[in-house]
């Protein structure tokens, strides 16, 4: 995969959890939401972990890390900790860019 799509691609899921981000007032209005956030984002933490514990690739370990790391925030959204899961995200963002370099 060239850099260039992987750039995007994180670009794009930054993007998706700022939106995230942005709309949470409807997160501590509807529990089911906040449940349903809390039930993904531990899914896809285990999940992620699992799996980048049986990868060989350093660049499929990072991507298995980059999934964990965002299923922790989706899981902060959810508990309705939003300042903290902005600054995961973003210490998230800054040590990936960081492993690019």
């Amino acid at each position: 995969m060239p850099i260039s799509a992987q750039l995007h691609s994180s670009t794009l899921v930054i993007i998706g959890f700022y939106v995230v981000y942005r709309v949470r007032s409807l997160f501590s209005v509807c529990g089911v939401w906040q449940a349903l956030t809390v039930y993904a984002g531990v899914s896809t933490a285990v999940v992620a972990s699992v799996l980048g514990f049986f990868q060989d690739d350093a660049k499929r370990l990072l991507a298995c890390s980059t999934a964990s790391q965002l299923g922790y925030v989706m899981v902060l959204v959810g508990l309705g900790s939003f300042s903290p899961s902005l600054l995961l995200l973003t210490f998230c963002c800054c040590n990936k860019a960081y492993a690019f370099v």
